[in-house]
């Protein structure tokens, strides 16, 4: 009969989540990796904002992560963790014991997604880095391409940066960099990381300079765009920009085969006489001046090449074919440059 209530008591401690000081012995062993694992090497967890102790544990126990749900609170009230647990995407690695996992939320050690936003590209060629980024293990964990789009507005750059632009769009503001982003990231979370990138880089760090320029941060960006998809090499940026402002100084149209493209529905490996004729304000060979606006997000040298131009009394340039370019004066010397590339 003591027996039988010796294991009632024990039995009924146990139901009270009195397993850490009844069987210090049983709590170490629900304590540690469950025998098989659900995944491959990792498993995506996530914890709801607000979530309780309680139902993160039984969350972990119905996938298989942890052995007992009970053990798991009674970690977690020996360690007055039961509100320190932090929402967010984890990446629990096979072998994880329960102790590694709950301090891993406690930690917020959560889930990162690498994008790496390379320079030239739009908006909307942006978006998809991001959403094709964003797909692991067959689920879509960051906005998609769409997203993206809808969230990248003026207003929202108006938020994040202060700036007002004079276009219905953010191309050309969505900074080209390597990006670390929560799993749970919203669309605004990620187009306003790429906006305050641009701020804090270009826009902020060189105001003064950009207002001595004689020209709007606008009119800087969107002939850095125009830069980034024209030159190839960094070195040649800045002379590729003074050639631009030259053929602005007297009124010539600029002629850039890149505003064009962007015209274009969609992009062609090499343009046809047929194109040049496009109706659109991003023509310059039918308009004269700046585009509207950037045709891509430029980088940091072509930015500091409209911001720096080197200076040259060149009107055109023609490219050797090898990323480099043959600048000249007149349109004779231009014309010459073509034919001695194309070896006439």
């Amino acid at each position: 009969m003591k027996r039988i209530l010796t294991v009632l008591v024990l039995l009924l401690l146990l139901a009270a989540g009195g397993v850490a000081l009844v069987l210090p012995g049983m709590q170490k062993r629900l304590l540690q990796p469950p025998e098989t694992w659900p995944g491959d090497a990792y498993v995506l967890f996530g914890v709801e904002k607000g979530a309780s102790g309680g139902s993160v544990a039984r969350d972990l126990e119905s996938k298989g992560l942890i052995r007992s749900a009970r053990a798991f609170r009674a970690l977690l009230r020996r360690r007055e963790w039961q509100t320190a647990l932090k929402p967010g995407l984890y990446k629990l690695e096979a072998g994880s014991s329960a102790e590694d996992i709950a301090r891993q939320i406690v930690d917020h050690e959560t889930f990162r997604i690498k994008v790496t936003i390379p320079e030239g590209l739009t908006v909307a060629q942006t978006g998809q880095r991001i959403e094709k980024a964003g797909k692991v293990d067959g689920k879509q964990w960051l906005p998609t391409a769409a997203e993206i789009k809808a969230a990248a507005t003026p207003a929202l750059v108006k938020r994040v940066t202060g700036l007002d632009l004079p276009t219905p769009t953010v191309e050309g503001y969505l900074f080209p960099a390597t990006y670390w982003f929560e799993a749970d990231a919203t669309a605004a979370d990620v187009v306003s990381r790429l906006l305050s990138e641009f701020s804090d880089r270009f826009a902020g760090r060189y105001t003064d300079e950009i207002g001595r320029n004689g020209r709007s941060l606008h009119e800087i960006v969107t002939l850095a765009s125009i830069v980034e998809r024209e030159a190839a090499v960094d070195p040649e940026r800045p002379l590729v920009a003074q050639v631009f402002l030259n053929r602005l100084a007297i009124g010539m149209k600029l002629e850039s085969c890149a505003t064009v493209q962007y015209a274009l529905p969609e992009h062609k490996e090499r343009l046809l006489y047929a194109d040049l004729a496009i109706k659109s304000p991003y023509n310059t060979y039918m308009h004269k001046g700046l585009p509207p606006g950037p045709i891509c997000s430029p980088g940091m040298a072509s930015l500091m090449a409209a911001l720096r131009p080197q200076a040259t009394d060149a009107l055109y340039f023609v490219s050797k074919g090898d990323g480099t370019h043959t600048f000249s004066r007149s349109f004779g010397e231009h014309q010459n440059a073509i034919d001695t590339i194309r070896g006439r």
